[in-house]
């Protein structure tokens, strides 16, 4: 019976995670064992859980194979991990491993598969969204602040606007009624009086010679 080949991907069920977590970091905590008793070996392993939590396995101490591991980096360098590191295999399962830890810190973040955190990692968690929430609010006033300023301007400029508006009409207004009244009276000037008279000077009317009384002086 031929058994199927397992996909290594990211469990979405919370609950079957930490299942084989505990199966799996179990059955790797056994092998280091082995391999430290059956080949003389010093192995140190170190396995922090989604939670934070640490789970560890050394033979000899920890302590002393983390010195010498040190000392051996400063002796020989890290050649050959920096050589793996440059490999294209070893690139891409970093940035599928980024990509996991994005992915889980967006549902996170969207309060979304919380049970698998800690109390430290819900409080750190608590802390960045209390952040974030600050910076939106700060932002938001900001662009408030920024509109209204921009809005007072504009009204500013349409108040001044309208002032030198009415101020050029009440000037035009002006001129114009001074220039009728001097055409007016330019006007009359010119034509003169046009008043006629019906006055006319005329001697009385004698209807008989004798009705007169003529004297001649002496």
């Amino acid at each position: 019976m031929t058994k199927t080949k397992l996909q290594l991907s990211r469990i979405e069920s919370s609950t079957r995670r930490k299942v084989t977590f505990s199966k799996r970091r179990n059955g790797l905590l056994k092998k280091a064992f082995e391999l430290s008793v059956l080949c003389d070996a010093d192995i140190a392993l170190l396995v922090f859980s989604e939670s934070g939590k640490l789970h560890q396995f050394s033979n000899p101490e920890m302590n002393m194979i983390i010195t010498r591991y040190k000392s051996f980096i400063q002796r020989h360098g890290d050649s050959k991990n920096n050589e793996q590191h440059q490999t294209p295999g070893w690139k891409l399962q970093k940035l599928h491993g980024r990509i996991e830890r994005l992915h889980k810190m967006k549902k996170n973040i969207g309060g979304e598969d919380l049970d698998s955190l800690s109390f430290k990692a819900l409080d750190r968690l608590q802390r960045q969204l209390e952040v974030a929430k600050k910076r939106v609010f700060n932002r938001k006033i900001k662009i408030l602040s920024q509109t209204v300023k921009l809005l007072t301007e504009e009204v500013n400029v349409k108040g001044r606007e309208n002032k030198t508006l009415k101020s050029n009409v009440e000037t035009l207004g002006n001129e114009t009624n001074s220039s009728d009244g001097a055409s007016i009276l330019h006007q009359s000037m010119e034509e003169g009086p046009t008043a006629e008279t019906d006055l006319q000077l005329r001697l009385p009317e004698i209807s008989n010679v004798g009705d007169c009384n003529v004297f001649f002086a002496d």
